[in-house]
């Protein structure tokens, strides 16, 4: 995967935010993501990935308008990108939620898009399977996305660290 492709992929979970898709931006975190909120909020503290992903609707619950990023630097090296940035996002309450951001990404260069496609693939598969056990099928993507909240696949997970 280029510097250019690791952009992307970190700009794509930054759209996922902006839009409060809770679902995408699981997604698009590993199993062992941790998220730090700097103290100023009553969403202050260090999250793991679900505990993290279950706080961001409440956010958005207060929300007049959709969040908004200016990105001051992104920058790409070997395995990782570094993002600066600036939300804004309007309240029902007429106040605006201002924050500075600083995201760390790492990730080996070629396996992140290669994982996902593996992923894409097994889930492709499982619905495939899911639907043949009948003569016409009864499960549509919604229902089968649905599926996976209550039964997830396994996450794939690093066995071997050749990066030391």
């Amino acid at each position: 995967m280029s510097l250019a492709d690791n952009k992307k992929l970190v700009m794509e979970f930054f759209a996922t935010i902006a839009k409060g898709d809770v679902r995408s931006m699981g997604r698009l975190m590993t199993a062992d993501a941790t998220w730090w909120v700097a103290p100023s909020t009553k969403f202050s503290g260090l999250y793991k990935k679900s505990a993290f992903l279950a706080i961001v609707p409440g956010l958005f619950e207060q929300a007049a308008g959709p969040l908004s990023f200016r990105f001051d630097e992104v920058i790409a090296e070997e395995d990782r990108v570094s993002v600066t940035a600036k939300g804004n996002l309007p309240m029902k309450s007429g106040k605006t939620y201002q924050s500075d951001y600083h995201f760390n990404y790492f990730g080996v260069n070629g396996n992140i898009a290669s994982l996902k496609r593996f992923v894409h693939q097994v889930r492709r598969s499982w619905y495939k399977w899911l639907n043949r056990r009948s003569q016409r099928p009864r499960l549509d993507w919604a229902r089968f996305e649905d599926l996976l909240e209550d039964l997830p696949l396994p996450t794939a997970r690093i066995v071997v660290p050749i990066w030391r």
